[in-house]
């Protein structure tokens, strides 16, 4: 079974809280990215202040029940050709070999996915069942980035689609176009979009944007104005320039790349930038500008919120609640952040480190079962629980969303062995690293949170394996040879941990316990509590059947157990008889004994799951996996 945690990316872990907290204006740092406070501006005069500390806003309530997938748009599907930007690659399983010359500085390798091609999938999402996506940027880039642009993705207008994710055709200039959204004017691209939005609402799915908010291609509006009039330019006091003759600024992630980082005071951003990037969400959150805002977007990701200043992000969340109660606001910490205050002016934020503590303890296993520790696991996760979370409004994503993300597979799928010149080998995942994945993506579903899966990892796409890093997505009609790794089992898993969240709800909202802990015969359990239900998980990661008893409800109450089981690991359909591999779910019932205990038998990485209801359902059952 193929799977990696991402971003996101991955699992959502709900920390309940009643209200947003009052917090320094402390940035935070990243390993990834250095922030010089010695380079932040001084507070501009003419800036916005503050929200005064006391301001309290409530994080959407819709947050609980998130199932979450994230689409990288490029890589997802090709719905239509007659967009596609010069240069795309053919859809395939395995993507070519980079061409002789490219580097790290080369434009980014487009496939020619689309918003056509997502809305053509929608039932595969249904059928998944997720309800919630967030989409990498689609704005609008420059006609022409340059040859060795690392940024050549970097957006040059936010009001706008590009047309390669859009509708191929004359775009509109934004020459004709200020800063006052009466000027602004909907393109083809655009209004797809918006139609996309509408046909996701049907289908109860919300769609979540990213805004990468921090910085600007070369392309950019308001950049290319500075470029030509320097400082009497209008827009000269949003970018981050270090000096005017001859013009220097510093780039959008600290290199000499292409592109400019927007300039932060320390309370903000230029109050013109603000009033701008306020209306972009307007935009694209009413799109019909008649104060209602159910035909709009659900909400906004920073992908990299290390260089913003918190007063800004308080400033937008504010706006946004304002416009649309239900909106969201995700940030995201990467794998190697190392915040240094609670994220309470988001309403969600997406934690890679808790894909990299999960592996921690999973990878472990799959080498050597006696170096893992349960209790360490579980004090690692009580640690990123509380040290930027506790005060958190709502929710927090945990695992990233992205594919670059690879805490965990990468760690069972390596084992520490590298080529030559650094690079990690990548070796086919035996039957026990394919049980661990099962146990580890169940783990990060029925822990504190809902899921969050990136595309691809629920049929077996993974960047562990280099050949898939920046692969397209597996759809058969698309000319795709679908590869040996392809897992419907695990499709088939995934849809069955959403069915039962959807089902539970004390998987979603329910407080957690401890119930096991035995590092002798590495077992461990939690539960999930609501008031009138509990859901036990048991699992065992030893090599050996494991006979327990187990504490749950009261005496003499009727409780269920689950076992899910996977098929022998065949991955892929028979020639012969077209068979796939299926997700079986034994279901059983038991009376809780006299002593308030249950009796239960747990075969080698295996998972047990005991519902603790008032009336217990039936044996569940899923219905085989189609493939994509």
């Amino acid at each position: 079974m193929y799977w990696r945690f991402t971003i996101l990316l991955s699992c959502v872990c709900l920390i309940g809280a009643a209200s947003h907290s009052p917090a320094g204006e402390q940035e935070e740092r990243s390993a990834q990215v250095a922030t010089d406070d010695s380079k932040v501006a001084k507070a501009d005069p003419k800036a916005p202040k503050d929200d005064p500390p006391t301001a309290k806003v409530t994080a959407p309530a819709w947050l609980n029940d998130a199932r979450w997938y994230f689409i990288d748009v490029d890589r997802f599907r090709n719905g239509d050709r007659a967009n596609d930007p010069e240069g795309t690659r053919a859809w395939a399983a395995t993507p070519p070999a980079d061409p002789p010359g490219r580097s790290g500085a080369s434009p980014p390798v487009r496939f020619g996915g689309d918003l056509a091609g997502i809305r053509e999938k929608l039932p595969y999402l249904q059928d998944l069942g997720v309800n919630t996506i967030i989409l990498s940027p689609v704005w609008r880039m420059p006609d022409a980035p340059p040859e060795s642009a690392i940024d050549a993705g970097l957006p040059s207008d936010f009001r706008h689609v590009d047309e390669s994710f859009g509708v191929r055709g004359p775009a509109a200039s934004d020459a004709a176009e200020g800063l006052q959204p009466k000027t602004w004017k909907r393109t083809a691209s655009d209004q797809l979009l918006i139609d996309f939005l509408a046909k996701a609402r049907k289908a109860g799915i919300r769609v979540v944007l990213d805004a990468p908010f921090l910085h600007a291609g070369d392309g950019f509006w308001a950049w290319r104005d500075v470029v030509k009039n320097g400082k009497t330019s209008k827009y000269a006091d949003w970018f981050d320039v270090t000096g005017w003759d001859p013009l220097n600024w510093n780039k959008w992630d600290g290199r000499q790349s292409h592109g400019a980082r927007f300039k932060r005071f320390d309370d903000g951003f230029a109050p013109a930038l603000e009033e701008h990037i306020f209306a972009v969400s307007q935009w694209w959150m009413d799109p019909d500008g008649d104060g209602d805002p159910s035909d709009g977007v659900a909400g906004w990701r920073i992908p990299e919120f290390v260089d913003l200043p918190v007063a800004f992000v308080k400033r937008w969340r504010t706006r946004l609640h304002e416009l649309n109660p239900d909106a969201v606001l995700v940030g995201t910490i990467e794998r190697y952040a190392r915040p240094k205050r609670p994220m309470d002016y988001f309403d969600v934020v997406m934690d890679g480190r808790f894909g990299d503590a999960i592996a921690r303890f999973f990878a472990a296993n799959s080498v050597n079962i006696k170096k893992r520790s349960i209790q360490r696991l579980f004090d690692d996760l009580d640690a990123l629980g509380t040290d930027v979370h506790r005060h958190m409004p709502g929710t927090s994503i945990r695992g990233g969303g992205g594919r670059w993300h690879n805490g965990l597979l990468a760690r069972l799928v390596y084992r520490g062995t590298r080529h030559s010149d650094g690079t990690p080998v990548y070796i086919q995942p035996d039957d026990t690293a394919r049980a661990l994945w099962r146990l580890a993506t169940v783990f990060q579903h029925f822990y504190l949170g809902a899921p969050l899966t990136a595309y691809g990892e629920e049929v077996g796409m993974h960047p562990a394996n280099p050949r898939y890093r920046e692969s397209p997505m597996w759809w058969a009609d698309l000319g795709t040879v679908v590869p040996d790794d392809y897992r419907s089992d695990f499709f088939a898993l995934i849809r069955m941990l959403h069915t039962l969240r959807d089902t539970h709800a004390a998987l979603r909202s329910g407080t957690y316990r401890t119930v096991l802990v035995d590092e002798e015969r590495h077992l461990l359990a939690f539960a999930r509590t609501l008031p009138d239900s509990e859901v036990i998980v048991l699992m065992n990661l030893g090599n050996e059947k494991q006979r327990i008893e187990l504490s749950v409800g009261r005496p003499g109450q009727l409780v269920g157990v689950l076992t899910p089981q996977l098929t022998p690991m065949t991955t892929r359909p028979s020639k012969n008889k077209g068979e796939v591999p299926k997700l079986l779910i034994g279901g059983s019932r038991q009376y809780v004994s006299d002593t308030g205990t249950i009796r239960l038998a747990v075969r080698p990485m295996a998972i047990r799951v005991v519902l603790v209801l008032e009336n217990v359902p039936g044996p569940a059952t899923t219905k085989p996996a189609q493939r994509p």
